[in-house]
């Protein structure tokens, strides 16, 4: 039983850091840091060639440290998920959200 359980959790952990390698985070599913700093220089580098600007907008969840303190993982977990479902319903197909952790987003 702890074998199987074992290789559970190793196949889960696998699952996980592909996943973060592609650039998407685990608990949001929207891309991560690592996505995020690859695609803001090449928004750096359009803005440079084209002269158009962009924007960036950074979400922060009040208080998240504390949350996730007071409430525990799965609670704080759970309001980040929420906040993501609400990002995601008010982005246009060529805006980019980004989770960076720590109850943060950066909209673009």
């Amino acid at each position: 039983t702890q074998y199987g359980e074992f290789v559970r959790d190793l196949h889960s952990l696998s699952q996980m850091r592909i996943l973060e390698l592609w650039g998407l985070d685990v608990l949001t599913g929207l891309k991560n840091k690592r996505a995020m700093l690859v695609d803001m220089a090449q928004e750096l580098e359009r803005v440079a060639r084209h002269g158009r600007a962009f924007s960036l907008a950074l979400l922060q969840i009040d208080h998240y440290p504390q949350i996730l303190k007071s409430l525990g993982r799965e609670p704080a977990e759970a309001i980040v998920k929420d906040i993501t479902r609400l990002v995601r319903a008010s982005l246009r197909s060529f805006d980019g959200a980004y989770y960076i952790g720590n109850g943060e987003f950066v909209l673009s």
